[in-house]
């Protein structure tokens, strides 16, 4: 077929006025089948009856003009008697009560949905439909009513709101989309006026047809609804003109555009801010700028594709293609010639199309930003090795680019001091490349368990590890116990010559975590009394010979220490502090008998005098001669009658 065919197609298609059942305001069903047949059309000339008492037959769907009040639509439906019907009331563009037989059925204060259950008796039926026309200068039918089967036209209507909800839910898609993009790149406020197109036509998808919006905001009134639905179509000249004149960065008709710009804005303000009667006087005036503001964008794009402008041409198709569908409806929407609207379909391949392009855009500048910032991450993932991304995270800035002298925080965290036993003892029988190595071997081993378990390192001190962990005492614990088992498998691969083996304090408390220095260097660091106990804990490790110890404060805030296998060691004021603290030992073994005798002993120590603790202690040396926290207790109490380390 040629395209002169198709175009004369076309023409007739929508140059023929709608179908029409309905004659002289009646309609001859009795012969219908419902059940078997779509829903019928009630298009037609209904009787129209006006306040003056003047009577006529008017076309529905279709409108009267000016302030008349209250008009009375009638249609008599003979019927051989039928139920289970629905009838899609259409959109009607003011108040309306509707009647069936005398009855009241719906009215807008009433029903929301604009599908009606109906059951017709038999022989003549009066619908009756008042519809009020104080304030707006359309009022009448906007769409074909529909009268079928209940099923069938519930399907209609599910397609339909499948319809506009698909509409919708791809623009409010696209207009978080490129919200988003806009809060990235705030440069470019191109983004943000297209977010803004599709924000409202989303909107108007929402508020038209079916009004799918009373779903979710059932109370709305039709006064706030009216506003929407025109606020919709109103205000895209006003963002496609931002859009452009942001898109081109300005530099196309600058001053026309800011004009043009300026007069766009004045016709939302007047919708949102005065009452119908006045913002309705605007109508044929802003129909009149809506074909100067696109005659004018037109113009606008031509110029871009003459300068070879990126992206020019289809933006141009797009908007051209959207205000003529944008144009058709609006006039439809009072003039109610044809049953159909384009704009639907047209907001579909708008979004699509714009959205293509604007992406595109910002795909390339991307990739542009992409290739500019390779080195500044190279330059990050470097210096994170001296500040790690966890303290930056602890501390509250965004990335270590942002860090400065004089950050900190206070913070409850948990402290671990970590240490390889008889390290330096051995590193004097080895040369200085083969310790460094063995040292940096175990580091990689501890660093990646205490990343994977929510804590950080602060230092490397000799062969001792500190770390810090912002969250759980359990995360501390359970990379303690996973640092330990790993070490036994590095020891298996090791030529080093003796096993090596881990020593570990852990202690919790409130500390300060910042940045210090001077203007040309800062180093991160933690400043805290917890971390000079963690120290001590570690250090008392040796002396007692337990491979991990934790402090009472840690044990108390574990959410179930059951899980753990740990024994009570005592109260001891370590040396340098002027309080006793509780001590736990943590065990990732079996548990010795003479420990948990110990532990027992140790329970009672407030209980009971100092020289039947004595006592008992040496009872637990008969059975196990080496049993360290024993000898260290008893020397102890030898030395000064009290639990105080005064070793220096």
């Amino acid at each position: 077929m040629g395209y002169k065919s198709l175009l004369i197609l076309i023409f007739i298609s929508i140059s023929i006025p709608l179908f029409s059942n309905v004659d002289k305001g009646e309609i001859d069903l009795r012969y219908y089948s419902f059940k078997g047949n779509d829903p019928i059309s009630l298009a037609g000339d209904w009787k129209v009856s006006y306040k003056n008492g003047l009577t006529e037959f008017s076309q529905v769907p279709g409108s009267w003009r000016g302030n008349l009040g209250t008009v009375k639509y009638s249609l008599v439906v003979k019927s051989s008697g039928v139920g289970n019907l629905l009838f899609s009331l259409s959109q009607i563009n003011t108040q309306f009560t509707f009647y069936l037989n005398s009855e009241l059925i719906a009215s807008d204060r009433q029903n929301r949905s604009m599908y009606i259950p109906l059951t017709l008796k038999k022989g003549d039926n009066l619908l009756e439909f008042y519809i009020t026309n104080n304030t707006e200068k359309f009022g009448g039918f906007r769409s074909t009513p529909y009268l079928g089967d209940f099923n069938k036209v519930l399907k209609r209507y599910e397609k339909n709101i499948l319809r506009d909800t698909l509409i919708s839910g791809a623009s409010i898609i696209m207009f978080l989309f490129f919200l988003v993009l806009f809060l990235n790149f705030r440069n470019d406020k191109s983004t943000l006026f297209f977010a803004l197109i599709c924000l409202f036509l989303a909107i108007r998808g929402v508020v038209t047809n079916d009004k799918i919006i009373f779903n979710f905001i059932p109370n709305l009134s039709y006064f706030w609804l009216n506003k929407l639905e025109y606020i919709s179509i109103y205000i895209i000249p006003l963002l496609t003109l931002l859009f452009i004149f942001h898109y081109y960065k300005k530099s196309v008709l600058p001053r026309i555009s800011l004009v043009m710009i300026g007069i766009s804005t004045f016709f939302p303000l007047i919708l949102i801010f005065t009452p119908p009667k006045i913002y309705i006087s605007f109508l044929y005036l802003f129909y009149s700028f809506i074909g100067l503001s696109s005659l004018f964008i037109i113009i606008n794009l031509s110029f871009c594709i003459k300068q070879k402008k990126e992206d020019s041409l289809r933006i141009l198709v797009s908007i051209i293609t959207l205000f003529i569908a944008a144009v058709f409806d609006s006039f439809n929407l009072f003039f109610n010639y044809f049953d159909f609207q384009i704009l639907p379909s047209s907001m579909i391949v708008f979004i699509l199309s714009m959205s293509y392009i604007v992406s595109q855009r910002e795909i390339r500048k991307i990739k542009k930003i992409e290739n500019l910032t390779l080195e500044n991450i190279k330059v990050i993932r470097y210096l994170s090795k001296f500040v790690p991304n966890a303290f930056v995270k602890t501390v509250g800035m965004g990335n270590i680019s942002s860090i400065k002298r004089g950050d900190g925080v206070d913070k409850d965290m948990t402290i671990i001091f970590t240490s390889i036993i008889g390290f330096k003892k051995e590193l004097k029988l080895y040369k200085a490349e083969e310790t460094i190595g063995l040292l940096n071997r175990c580091y990689s081993l501890i660093a990646p368990i205490i990343s994977d378990n929510g804590g950080f390192i602060d230092k490397f001190i000799d062969e001792t590890v500190m770390a810090l962990f912002p969250g759980r005492p359990e995360d501390a614990i359970k990379a303690v116990i996973e640092i330990n088992k790993r070490l036994e498998k590095f020891n298996s691969s090791n030529s080093f010559g003796k096993p090596l083996k881990m020593r570990t304090g852990i202690h919790i408390g409130s500390q300060t975590i910042g940045l210090v220095g001077d203007e040309k260097r800062v180093d991160a660091t933690v400043i805290s009394k917890v971390v000079n106990t963690a120290s001590r804990i570690n250090s008392f490790t040796e002396k007692i010979s337990r491979d991990i110890l934790i402090s009472e404060d840690v044990y108390n805030k574990l959410e179930n220490p059951s899980l753990y296998s740990t024994l009570f060691m005592g109260r001891v004021k370590l040396k340098g502090k002027q309080n006793f603290i509780g001590i736990y030992s943590l065990y990732t073994k079996s548990i010795q008998e003479s420990d948990r005798l110990f532990s027992i002993t140790m329970k009672k120590l407030e209980d009971s005098p100092l020289e039947k603790i004595e006592h008992v202690l040496m009872n637990i040396l008969k059975i196990e001669h080496n049993h360290k926290p024993s000898k260290y207790f008893l020397n102890l109490i030898k030395k000064n009658k009290c639990l105080e380390d005064l070793d220096k």
